[in-house]
């Protein structure tokens, strides 16, 4: 009998091996995905070449059809089962980070797409995820390291790039930024 998942995905429930973070081997692990946006995005930034940008939108365009189907809340892979849902923020601030990268780079009307994703992930996230107790060291909880987490030790936990990503992103929308890459 196979599992069924989002967009056609198969997998033998006797087949239990992991295909890398994500799911299995075919799926879309999200962390993976969001280091495109943003890979892509600076690669452009950095070169000019519109080879860049153009992939850096594609995968835009994965991440942000993906997450608006969840609430705009990205999970750990975006074609495993929807049970258990497993997020991960990281993935979603590299994304939102990305996404306003490419905003940069893109003319005005282009740029509210990308603009106004970015602000939906970080909304979201930070409703369902942030924690603002001074007093502890994080603030973005709600990272998952990878999708087989047998004792759930590493699952929906804080991770520091996390805030690292969350931070540059807010920064990014007050036009405070820094670019450090």
């Amino acid at each position: 009998m196979a599992i069924t998942a989002p967009f056609g995905y198969q997998k033998d429930e006797k087949d239990h091996s992991p295909g890398g973070q994500g799911y299995g081997e075919g799926s879309a692990w999200s962390r993976g995905q969001s280091w495109a946006v943003y890979g892509f995005a600076l690669s452009y930034h950095h070169t000019g070449d519109e080879n860049f940008l153009t992939t850096a939108k594609r995968c835009a365009h994965y991440c942000i059809s993906s997450m608006a189907v969840t609430g705009w809340l990205p999970l750990v892979d975006y074609r495993a089962p929807f049970e258990p849902v497993k997020y991960d923020t990281t993935a979603g601030m590299i994304t939102a980070a990305g996404l306003l990268e490419i905003a940069d780079h893109v003319g005005e009307y282009e740029k509210r797409l990308y603009t106004q994703a970015a602000v939906n992930i970080l909304k979201a996230c930070e409703k369902k995820f942030c924690n603002w107790n001074p007093d502890e060291d994080s603030i973005m909880g709600g990272g998952t390291f990878f999708y087989h987490d047998p004792d759930g030790s590493e699952t929906h936990v804080p991770i520091i790039y996390g805030d690292y990503y969350f931070i540059e992103a807010v920064l990014r929308l007050k036009e405070k930024a820094m670019f450090i890459w």
